[in-house]
């Protein structure tokens, strides 16, 4: 589900790394950013895809050149020195591949970044693109997947302009006691646009870390030093809170197997053996950056459209289908009265607790938050390795989200109480709505029968229709921690024939 438009992601992030030599005018109430210092060379032989891109960009306000194949493209380069390149991996006459290689290695152009475009998600393909001097690489979008495409592309390009200077760089610590390499590696990274700290020993790598005297993107460190080891800084580092998620290249000689196998399992990032290319070093610490970037990308992507729809979309699998699954909603009781009587901080307060425990307790066993609507939250469980709906995992969810509600009115003097409803069965799963945005959801009538469950609900308790009990009968009958009960024969609002029901709470 897009819970946000990803067409206003992309407008906002027009506004970012406004620098030197960029012009504003203003029109209307707002303010157009004219972005003449920076340009980008489109290269692709589909007219469709080129197209696309460049319309993009040049809403961004990016100057947009556009190129048929890797010939004209390496012309253009040459001609405009653009600030960035855009090119298709697959083209008649001149590979991207073979204009990557032409442009780093031309003198004038040799540090521009390009960003690499390919159809096929193959690993092979994938290293012979930084082998051959790309900077990032994106899979071209497929059916339904233009939005996520245009936002990914946005934000990398954002980032590798960042990386070269326009705007913030990314940081990178040398930790290596020979002088001669750290110099050299220190040199040849300053040289490839990254902001570059050398220091001769562990322990002082860490004094800065620690201290938050320079906090850097990645750290490259040699094994063998005096004080403290890359193997002793790497260990620290992942245990720390504020320096666990900072990448880390590990440097060793080529017979020390065992420090690798050790480094490993500190947790290194990556390895380089001596004695090593500086080319080597740089496609490193590209990849390692790439990576790390997509991480944190596919983070914050996740908390705007949720996990399922980029696991659906990495795996191609967008198109409209038929599946069981056990669907769950959760709602807050007495929602709409409090909202006349709390401030509007406190209401939406009260909605970031109760959609954070269902989130956590959802994900937490095997589930995915589909969608919010007003005060309720809609998850659902997808089939298991058996094809059917994981529905003891929704009932341990709901337990879970009741037992958080326990513990928030244990500690707050006015309780808040919800209801939640689970059905399993058939549902379509599919990209809902118009060209501008779309909903990657489940609909059909066993949702509408879990929503009608959820308002039968007794109050903070699940109920679940017969197809769930079914599969968790055996389990909870006999758990003193749960209650349970047989509602009967409900009479559902929209439906023709009465649905049985059982309620389910948590004792403990």
């Amino acid at each position: 589900m897009y819970r946000t438009s990803l067409c206003l992601v992309l407008t906002i992030s027009a506004w970012r790394n406004i620098g030197s030599g960029t012009s504003a005018v203003r029109v209307g109430r707002g303010l157009v950013v004219e972005r003449v210092d920076l340009s980008i060379l489109v290269v692709e032989d589909s007219s469709i895809q080129r197209r696309i891109v460049a319309t993009t960009l040049r809403k961004q306000h990016y100057i947009v050149h556009e190129a048929v194949d890797g010939v004209e493209g390496l012309a253009m380069a040459r001609t405009h020195k653009p600030t960035l390149i855009i090119s298709d991996v697959d083209m008649p006459e001149m590979t991207g591949l073979e204009l990557c290689r032409a442009i780093r290695s031309d003198p004038m152009l040799g540090g521009t970044p390009i960003l690499m475009l390919t159809a096929l998600n193959d690993f092979g393909q994938f290293k012979s693109a930084f082998e051959a001097g790309a900077s990032d690489y994106i899979l071209k979008p497929q059916r339904g997947e233009h939005e996520l495409f245009l936002h990914t592309l946005t934000t990398r390009i954002e980032g590798l302009l960042a990386t070269r200077g326009v705007g913030a760089k990314a940081n990178i610590m040398v930790v290596d006691d020979s002088s001669a390499l750290r110099k050299l590696m220190s040199q040849v990274l300053d040289g490839a646009g990254y902001d570059v700290i050398a220091v001769d020993d562990g322990q002082i790598a860490k004094q800065l870390i620690e201290s938050k005297e320079y906090l850097p993107d990645l750290v490259v460190t040699d094994t063998d030093m005096p004080n403290m080891s890359g193997l002793e800084l790497i260990h620290w580092m992942k245990s720390a809170e504020d320096s666990k998620n900072i990448s880390t290249v590990l440097i060793s000689a080529n017979h020390q197997t065992d420090r690798r196998r050790m480094g490993a399992g500190v947790g290194a990032d990556a390895f380089l053996s001596k004695p090593f290319s500086m080319e080597g070093l740089v496609v490193t610490v590209e990849q390692i950056l790439t990576k790390a970037s997509m991480a944190s990308e596919r983070a914050q992507l996740s908390a705007l459209v949720g996990s399922e729809v980029l696991d659906a979309v990495q795996k191609r699998d967008l198109e409209p289908k038929r599946e069981n699954m056990t669907i769950l909603f959760a709602d807050i009781v007495g929602f709409t009265p409090m909202c006349s009587k709390f401030s509007a901080a406190e209401v939406i307060d009260l909605l970031n607790w109760f959609f954070s425990l269902v989130v956590k307790s959802v994900e937490l066993e095997g589930g995915s938050v589909n969608k919010f609507i007003g005060d309720a939250a809609m998850a659902f469980f997808p089939p298991n390795k058996d094809g059917e709906g994981d529905a003891v995992g929704s009932v341990q969810a709901g337990l879970r989200i009741l037992r958080g509600l326990r513990a928030f009115n244990q500690t707050h003097e006015l309780k808040r109480h919800i209801r939640i409803g689970i059905n399993k069965g058939p549902v379509v799963v599919g990209l809902v709505g118009g060209h501008e945005r779309q909903d990657y959801t489940a609909i059909g009538d066993h949702v509408n029968r879990a929503q009608r469950l959820e308002g039968c609900a007794p109050l903070d308790s699940l109920c679940v229709s017969k197809a769930v009990w079914t599969h968790v009968e055996s389990a909870l009958s006999n758990d003193p921690r749960v209650e349970w009960k047989a509602l009967g024969e409900l009479s559902l609002k929209g439906l023709s024939q009465p649905l049985t029901a059982w309620s389910i709470k948590p004792l403990d």
